[in-house]
């Protein structure tokens, strides 16, 4: 390869001299300004490793880059990804990853966080997402409205904490499979708005604390088909709603709903449906 003026290096930032054009998996090169050519351009890695199947690093720029084909859990089958040590450090990331079954606690803590790029993650084998984006209160937007979520079963905690972001589009969830949405959105206080109008709540029993802590005014709840659910109690607990409309609730199954709307201090009028 031409090197005049620069060099390019591969994803394990090796420097190559050479273009391998028979290789077993794809390859990208990146080009990159020598130092003494008006100063580097690349950035240097400052953590990187390997969790379960998937690669991963973190740049000086705070860059956190994912990509591979399977899961982050390791032998232990512990549910933390391997990056969450230098979560201080995050400070945006990229996925690039297929194949993957679950996302638990994938940027869990990761506070100081305030984009991430999941265009390229690929989660339609994912049957758990709890916890996902938990306190990732960095954010200001979140884009999820490429997820397929047909194979979710539990979307616990998922985007608890997210109190920087003000709008999130998760209209075209599949949720048909999803038997746990506790604490889903709570503490998401800067939401201007939530349409759950598409759920699908038919498998859900637990809806503690889902929507607690959220400054709106209203949600419309009435697509909701509650026939399986158990559990309701905090469900609206510290938020500003005006107006809860459960009447069309079915709650023959309900066996906890205590503090359902606690210190729901701007709550005019609650309508439940007769029993």
């Amino acid at each position: 390869m031409d090197t005049i003026g620069y060099h390019w290096i591969d994803e394990e930032m090796t420097v190559c001299t050479e273009i391998a054009v028979n290789t077993i998996k794809e390859k990208t090169y990146t080009k990159v300004r020598n130092s003494s050519d008006g100063g580097n351009e690349n950035t240097n890695i400052i953590y990187s490793g390997k969790s379960g199947d998937l690669d991963w690093s973190i740049d000086d720029k705070g860059l956190l880059t994912i990509s591979g084909e399977g899961d982050y859990q390791d032998g232990l089958n512990t549910s933390y990804p391997a990056w969450r040590e230098y979560r201080d450090n995050i400070k945006s990331a990229k996925v690039n990853v297929k194949n993957i079954t679950s996302t638990r606690n994938m940027f869990s803590n990761c506070s100081n966080m305030i984009v991430v790029d999941l265009d390229n993650l690929d989660v339609s084998k994912v049957t758990d997402m709890s916890s996902m984006f938990y306190m990732c209160s960095g954010l200001k937007t979140l884009d999820v409205s490429g997820f397929n979520t047909e194979s979710v079963t539990n979307m616990y905690n998922m985007f608890c904490g997210c109190s920087g972001i003000t709008t999130l589009d998760v209209s075209k969830f599949n949720t048909g499979n999803v038997t746990d949405m506790s604490f889903m959105f709570g503490k998401c206080r800067e939401l201007k708005e939530l349409d759950l109008s598409g759920f699908d709540t038919g498998k859900v029993r637990n809806m503690q604390a889902m929507l607690g802590d959220l400054n709106l005014d209203e949600l419309d709840l009435s697509g909701f088909n509650t026939s399986n659910l158990a559990n309701i109690g905090f469900m609206f607990g510290g938020s500003s709603y005006k107006t809860i409309d459960l009447s069309m609730f079915d709650m023959s199954k309900i066996i906890e709903a205590r503090q359902l709307v606690t210190n729901c201090n701007s709550l005019v009028e609650l309508r439940i449906p007769a029993t």
